[in-house]
């Protein structure tokens, strides 16, 4: 009777332990399918598709770092449009889109953001960052910040 009993505990433990774990899965899954339409919302936003003049974008990509579940979208631009011109002519879309612009970020390194704002997207604050990638290249940059390791930099 009591190994009887001894198994029914050890059976109850290991099917709680495996309900906790499928659930753990399923709301793990459910929150990287969410990470995903974020992805694509961050993509649709107005900010990435309009550029100054004489700069031609290439194609918007957007996802989810799945390590972090964090979303993200941006776009490249190359041209001859001088650095002074994108950052105001970014600068007065994101005021104009209700971004809050983040104080001159001083450039630091490769790909460093020479422009940075934020604002809430659906109720999760959203960064983004114009870089100039290479002479003549820059990046728009949006990540959402549900965990929170996504930061103007």
């Amino acid at each position: 009777m009591r190994n009887l009993a001894r198994a029914a505990g050890a059976l109850l433990l290991l099917v709680g332990g495996l309900a906790v774990v499928g659930l753990r899965a399923e709301w793990q899954r459910d929150r990287l399918e969410d990470c995903e339409q974020r992805g694509a919302r961050l993509e649709g936003l107005a900010l990435l598709s309009r550029w100054p003049a004489g700069l031609q974008p290439s194609e918007s990509y957007a996802g989810c770092d799945v390590d972090r579940v964090v979303a993200y979208a941006g776009r490249q631009s190359h041209g001859a449009t001088g650095q002074g011109e994108v950052v105001e002519y970014f600068r007065g879309a994101m005021e104009q889109d209700g971004w809050q612009v983040a104080p001159r970020v001083p450039p630091a390194g490769d790909n460093a953001a020479i422009l940075c704002a934020s604002t809430d997207i659906e109720g999760v604050k959203a960064y983004l960052n114009l870089s100039v990638a290479t002479a003549g290249t820059y990046d728009l940059h949006i990540a959402d910040a549900l965990d929170s390791g996504a930061r103007c930099r």
